[in-house]
């Protein structure tokens, strides 16, 4: 769930910071849950 939603967030992304921080937090919940 929450990936699809990260994807989503980061397809829909307009705004370069925000996408950084977005890409960041994704790599951090990969990191912890192994998806």
């Amino acid at each position: 769930m929450y990936k699809d939603k990260l994807i989503e967030l980061i397809e829909n992304c307009n705004d370069e910071h925000f996408c950084k921080f977005v890409f960041a937090f994704a790599n951090k919940l990969k990191k912890e849950w192994g998806c």
